[in-house]
């Protein structure tokens, strides 16, 4: 049973999110981790250097509560019912050449909006279960959950409002100038060629515990719930 949540009374703040993982132990989950950690390294450190392989089903969200295990509890058994209903098998493809996306952003010129990205497919119930689970929250929590496109597995990308402008400007060079996301494509390439899609996946909400700051610095997470998909191969 769902507690349902008085709102307005002084609390703390838990940060939780909704990821779509292949199985820890298959190759694409070690092949994207080795990726984004060792050009961190070799190339430069970008956001996803911050996390570990996942496809965003919702953005982060926060809610308020003086009881933070029945907080994860109820979370819990949205998220359990919600994968019943709308996950119970899947149809997952995971694109095998990188897609590189480089534009200016027009508000602010100087800043590059570059991304580089494995695409994924998924089934429309993918959709309607994660806008489901949204819906069940604001009804239970009074929060608004943001539903993710579920179409892509960060390999890098640059969102760090709190970096050094120097630190900004450098990334920014190296994209224009130095074709840094074109070389790390390449690598991506040759590394994504020969793997397989997994044939499970996990629907896991997290809460994260530590924000990291440092450029490349991994967030820490605690998982709170994780639930199997088997992947169906149909056609997507």
């Amino acid at each position: 049973m769902v507690h349902q949540y008085t709102f307005g009374v002084m609390s703390s703040s838990n940060e939780f999110i909704v990821y779509l993982e292949p199985t820890h132990s298959s190759d694409l989950w070690k092949s994207v981790n080795e990726f984004v950690h060792s050009t961190a390294i070799q190339f430069y450190p970008t956001t996803a250097s911050r996390y570990n392989c996942h496809a965003s089903m919702t953005g982060f969200f926060k809610i308020d509560s003086q009881d933070a295990s029945s907080t994860i509890r109820d979370l819990s058994i949205i998220l359990e019912s919600t994968v019943q209903s709308y996950f119970k098998k899947g149809a997952l493809q995971v694109g095998k050449k990188s897609i590189l996306v480089k534009n200016l952003d027009k508000e602010h010129p100087k800043q590059i909006k570059a991304y580089l990205l494995l695409p994924v497919t998924v089934l429309s119930l993918y959709h309607q279960g994660t806008q489901s689970f949204a819906d069940r929250c604001k009804t239970v929590f009074g929060i608004q959950v943001r539903p993710k496109p579920i179409n892509h597995i960060s390999l890098a990308y640059w969102d760090e409002p709190d970096a050094l402008p120097q630190q900004t400007e450098e990334w920014n060079r190296l994209i224009m100038e130095d074709k840094l996301l074109e070389r790390m494509e390449k690598t991506a390439n040759e590394m994504f060629e020969k793997v397989s899609n997994p044939d499970s996946w996990d629907i896991v909400l997290y809460e994260r515990v530590v924000k990291g700051h440092a450029i490349g610095e991994m967030h820490k997470f605690v998982e709170c719930r994780r639930c199997k998909v088997a992947n169906e191969i149909v056609e997507l």
